[in-house]
Formats: C-alpha cells, structure tokens, sequence
C-alpha cells in the first residue's frame, strides 16, 4: 500500500515518509524518507526525532497508517501538539472481528492508554470501504469519516499466455488466522483422491508459529505433499505467481 502511495502520491505533492529502519526495507519511490527509533518505551528520543522532522518539514498533514502499534498513537500526539492535521487510517485494524482478538489482554490496555485518544484526536479517519466506514461510526469516536478506496496497480501486469491446465492453486495474501487458510487445508483434505498431481501454494508473510501450525494440520491431514507454503512474494515473482496458477 505504501508503495503505490508513495509512487502516485509523490507526483503531487512534496511527500515524506517517516517509517523505522529496516533490514527488510520496500524501496519507496517519489518521496523523502526519514527514520525515527523504533523503541516507544522510552520513547522520548523518537519523540526528538519526530518533533525535529516535523520542524524542518512544515507539513500541512500528517497521514498515520496503523493501529495498535503505540508509535503510530504516539505521533498523531505529538503533531497535534504542533498543531498540525491528522489523516489516519485504521487500514481495517478496528473492525469488529480484530477488536475481539485478544481483547482484554492486549485491545482494551492499548485502547485505555492510547488508541481511543487517537482516533479522537484525528481531523479525518480514512475508511477503505463504506463497510470500514459504518463500523468506524458505531464505535463512535470520530465521526469525519472519508472512503477512498485502495490503489491497484495494473500498469506492469502481464496476462497468462495461455490457460493449459498447471495443477496449481494459488493463495496469495498475509498467512493470518482471519484468512480462513485452515479451511483450505481440509478442503483439499477432503478431495485430495480428485486433486491427484495438484499443489496448493500458499504465498505471503505470515508468523513464523502460524505457519507451522497449518504446515503441521496439513500433514495430520494426509495433504503434507500437496500443500506448498513459499514465503513472502514481491514486483513480478508475485504476478508470475498469478499466471502459472489455474485457480486463485
């Protein structure tokens, strides 16, 4: 999402992106990136660096993409305090079915201390869909809701050269619990004597004790063979992916 924001974004407007170092970085195009301390306890030297980006910058607005995570809480703080506008988009992090996941252990400490104020705070919450928009409102906790919906890009995308049969199904998206993978699994448990030959790739980046989880319920599943689980895919391994597949 970053990526294609940046990318579009950058050609109309002066764009900085403030995100952490990382080893794993995405090349970001069309904008100024700079890196605050990932530490937000104490989190009063990324608080320096914020204030020290913000005062060179001058931005008009400030654009949070997270939730739940206390630094993205923490610089819509501390660019309030500056007086600045605030854009912030949940990305789907407030729906109900994430609220009930671990509720009291980690939603209601991180609601209580600084999630609600930030949402609250906010001059504008960026909704992806009317569906995000209506659950954003029965939360009542800002009500200046905006719905964009996200960017594709189809510029690079090339189209199967032809539709001969491959044997493969593809799953192609963050290897989470919401994802319903499970089910996949015993799908294909339950007509793997018709799948003979096939292979189900499962793609993208998940945590590492969930990936084991459904890599061990396939092989109690007798499907161990048929179920390949290929990790984090990008730019046109990604689409290539996409075309050597039968089924998505």
């Amino acid at each position: 999402y970053m990526q294609l924001l940046t990318r579009d974004l950058g050609t109309m407007c002066e764009l900085h992106v403030v995100p952490h170092w990382s080893e794993n970085e995405r090349k970001q195009e069309g904008c100024h990136v700079h890196y605050i301390s990932q530490k937000w306890m104490p989190w009063t030297t990324a608080r320096r660096e914020f204030l020290d980006i913000l005062a060179v910058v001058k931005p008009d607005v400030v654009h949070v993409n997270c939730c739940w995570s206390p630094m993205c809480s923490l610089v819509t703080f501390w660019a309030k305090g500056q007086g600045m506008k605030v854009v912030y988009t949940p990305h789907g992090m407030l729906e109900p079915w994430i609220m009930k996941r671990h509720y009291w252990t980690r939603k209601v400490p991180a609601l209580l201390i600084y999630q609600r104020r930030a949402i609250k705070l906010a001059d504008l919450l960026h909704a992806t869909a009317e569906s995000e928009k209506e659950h954003l409102m029965a939360l009542g906790w800002n009500e200046q809701i905006c719905v964009i919906g996200n960017c594709i890009n189809v510029d690079d995308i090339r189209m199967k050269p032809s539709w001969e049969r491959r044997k493969c199904i593809l799953f192609l998206s963050r290897v989470h619990v919401k994802k319903g993978i499970n089910f996949l699994i015993e799908a294909v448990a339950q007509v793997k004597e018709e799948m003979e030959g096939y292979v189900v790739k499962i793609a993208g980046p998940g945590e590492e004790a969930y990936i084991n989880e459904l890599k061990g319920l396939a092989e109690r599943l007798g499907v161990g063979d048929r179920v390949e689980f290929v990790g984090s895919v990008y730019g046109e391994a990604k689409f290539g992916l996409y075309r050597d597949a039968d089924r998505f």
